[in-house]
C-alpha cells in the first residue's frame, strides 16, 4: 500500500509520483481529561513520518466519538506536512476520530498498474479483469481515502465505544481494545465495506522502525489477526478495488487505522 505508483495532476503539469497511504496520528495515544492533543492528517510512504499535507477542501467528513458523545471535527489548520487539528476531551473514555476524503480520479500507465496491484496484494479476480483490459484501454480510477485513530482519555477501560463501527466506506474496526495492545499479544480487527464484512482482503501492518510492512488477509468473517512483535506507533492499511462497468472507471477505497503498541 505504501509504494503505489500513480499519475496525479499538478499545477500546469501532469507528473508521475507515488500514491501514498493517508493516515491520522495524534501527538499522544493517551491523554488526561481536558488535555489538548494535536492530530495530523498526512499522506506519505514512511509511516509515521509526516510527508504531504492534505488540503482542507478534500475532507468530506471528519468526526469524533467518546462514549455516547459524537460530534464534528472542525478548525483544521494547514501545516507544512500535514493538515492539523487540536482537540481536548473533557471526560474519561476512548476517543475515536475518523475522516473520509472526497473521491478523486487518477489515470495510470500499464507499468504503474503492475506496481500498484503488486503492492496492494490485489486478488486474482482484479488481476484477471485488468489482464482482459490491458492494451485496450487505460486504467482510470476513482479513489476514496478513509482514516481513523484512537486516544485513551483518562481511565478509558469502561468505554467500549471503540468496538462500534463509525460508518466509513471501508473501515477497520478493532476487536481488541486499541488502548491495551501489547507486544506478544495478537491484534484483531474486522474489515467492513459498506458495513458488511469483507473477506479475503490483504491488510498491511506498519510499525515505526520496522524494515517494512507485514501482510495478512482477512478470514471468511472479515477478521484480520496480527501478532504484535514490536512496540511503537502502528498502522493497518488496506485497499479495496472494484472492476469497472462498461465505460466507467475502476473504483477504490483506501483505509487506515493508527494505534500504539506498548511493551509487555
Amino acid at each position: 500500500m505504501t509504494r503505489l505508483f500513480v499519475f496525479f495532476s499538478s499545477i500546469a503539469l501532469c507528473v508521475t509520483c507515488s500514491a501514498h497511504d493517508t493516515w491520522l496520528v495524534p501527538s499522544s495515544y493517551s491523554a488526561k481529561p481536558g488535555e489538548t492533543i494535536t492530530f495530523d492528517l498526512t499522506s506519505g510512504m514512511e509511516f509515521p513520518k509526516l510527508d504531504a499535507a492534505i488540503k482542507s477542501e478534500r475532507v468530506h467528513q471528519a468526526r469524533f466519538r467518546l462514549g455516547t458523545e459524537e460530534g464534528e471535527l472542525k478548525d483544521f489548520n494547514p501545516a507544512e506536512h500535514a493538515l492539523r487539528l487540536e482537540r481536548a476531551f473533557a471526560k474519561d473514555g476512548t476517543a475515536t476520530l475518523w475522516l473520509q476524503l472526497k473521491a478523486k480520479d487518477i489515470e495510470l500507465s500499464d507499468e504503474d498498474v503492475a506496481h500498484y496491484l503488486e503492492e496492494i496484494r490485489a486478488p486474482e479476480e482484479v488481476q484477471r479483469k485488468w489482464a482482459e483490459q490491458k492494451g485496450q484501454t487505460k486504467w482510470k480510477e476513482l479513489y476514496t481515502k478513509c482514516a481513523k485513530t484512537f486516544v485513551a482519555v483518562g481511565n478509558s477501560a469502561a468505554d467500549r465505544s471503540w468496538a462500534e463501527p463509525v460508518g466509513l466506506l471501508l473501515e477497520l474496526v478493532p476487536l481488541t481494545d486499541p488502548a491495551a495492545l501489547r507486544v506478544g499479544q495478537p491484534a484483531k480487527f474486522k474489515l467492513l465495506r459498506n458495513a458488511k464484512s469483507l473477506p479475503a482482503t490483504a491488510v498491511a501492518l506498519h510499525v515505526e522502525g520496522d524494515s517494512g510492512p507485514r501482510y495478512q488477509s482477512t478470514d471468511a468473517e472479515g477478521v484480520v489477526t496480527f501478532p504484535l512483535e514490536m512496540e511503537g506507533p502502528s498502522m493497518l492499511a488496506t485497499v479495496h478495488l472494484t472492476p469497472p462497468a462498461a465505460g466507467k472507471p475502476w473504483e477504490s477505497e483506501f483505509s487506515t487505522v493508527t494505534f500504539e503498541v506498548k511493551a509487555k
